[in-house]
């Protein structure tokens, strides 16, 4: 699927590019990704309080991404494919690739941000667009970089003349003087888009995108749904793999972030992670500790009462209750219900109460534990 994927990104990025060459054609086809994006076709349609019909094909995308999720990101988006392939080229891992999980409520602030803007009659959204910015960097500085470099030094420094028609015939060679004019703006966002790479892996598609806002909010109840099954052994590798930080360190999902990359299914040690159209199964219900367990915390819970009871202090009585349920949390932990974090909290509080009945806490211990 991961190879599937990585395809279809290089096929869409041809196509992006491929559109972006023959726009010098005043007779050229609309460019598919500018008609199908949801965010421009908001946008316009908000800006000039009528509906444009050529937008309408941004339903395609819409509907599509109510069933699987924010696919477009991860499998169409030219600049996610380009923030991928820059991703895969550095020479060291992103310096702050952490979750930092109230960044990606910037996103959408921004989307509001816009949406405000084009009701008030200003229309933002070319700045803030991936597909615009990508668009415009090509075509306003790449493309014309690229020309300048073929034309002045390939063919008439180098004299490399034969290379001139063929370079026609694809359209990487216009004869015609090309400007930079109003290029400067859009080479700042591109480059500093991709400079966010090297601090988190897809940091604008994580934190600031608002056409990926927007997609999240149409696959909130998406049907093709990222599960995690109850065997999870909270290895953390999906959590270090995930580059849209879907996944957080409690494995809890943010299903809406999901860009449907599968790059977590192949690192799951025990292929407890899939991915498809099937309703999300019911919640698993409470952790039922074996008889030891019980019997255990029974054990201390009848000795706290007892040593409130002899002492008049009602704190033994707390302490007696909580390290009672440290001791239940041990000893299901070790049957492997309930998590690491759970142990550790009620671990953290067991200690403490250890040090207030120390002799029945130490004789309990030594059963749970043996």
């Amino acid at each position: 699927m991961i190879l599937l994927r990585r395809f279809s990104q290089i096929i869409f990025l041809g196509i992006f590019i491929y559109f972006l060459l023959i726009t010098v054609d005043p007779h050229s086809p609309v460019n598919p990704f500018f008609v199908t994006n949801p965010l421009l076709a908001i946008t316009a349609m908000l800006a000039s309080r009528t509906v444009v019909l050529v937008l309408t094909f941004s339903l395609i995308i819409i509907i599509a991404t109510i069933l699987m999720g924010r696919f477009f990101c991860g499998w169409l988006c030219p600049l996610g494919t380009l923030l991928d392939m820059f991703h895969k080229i550095l020479p060291f891992k992103p310096l702050l690739d952490k979750k930092i999980w109230w960044l990606k409520k910037v996103k959408y602030l921004l989307l509001v941000f816009l949406l405000s803007a084009t009701i008030l009659g200003i229309n933002l959204a070319g700045w803030f667009d991936p597909i615009i910015i990508t668009f415009k960097f090509f075509a306003l500085a790449l493309y014309p970089a690229l020309n300048t470099l073929i034309k002045n030094v390939i063919i008439d420094q180098w004299g490399w003349t034969a290379l001139e028609r063929p370079l026609e015939n694809i359209l990487l060679l216009d004869r015609n003087e090309i400007l930079f004019q109003d290029a400067a703006p859009f080479i700042v966002i591109f480059l500093v888009i991709m400079g966010l790479t090297f601090l988190q892996r897809r940091s604008w598609c994580r934190n600031l995108c608002p056409l990926g806002a927007l997609l999240g909010l149409f696959s909130f109840k998406r049907l093709l749904r990222l599960k995690i099954g109850s065997d999870c052994t909270e290895c953390g590798k999906c959590v270090q793999t995930c580059k849209m930080a879907t996944i957080n360190e409690q494995i809890t999902l943010y299903d809406k972030e999901c860009i449907q990359c599968y790059a977590c299914l192949p690192v799951c040690p025990v292929n407890t992670i899939s991915c498809n159209f099937k309703k999300s199964p019911l919640p698993a219900p409470a952790p039922e500790f074996d008889s030891e367990a019980a019997g255990l915390a029974s054990r201390l819970l009848a000795e706290g009462r007892r040593l409130a009871e002899q002492q008049r202090r009602g704190d033994r009585t707390v302490a007696g209750i909580s390290f009672g349920m440290a001791l239940l949390a041990a000893a299901g932990a070790r049957h492997r219900r309930v998590s690491r974090r759970r142990l550790l909290r009620a671990g953290i509080e067991g200690a403490g109460i250890l040090a207030l009945t120390p002799s029945v806490g130490l004789s309990i211990l030594s059963e749970v534990f043996t």
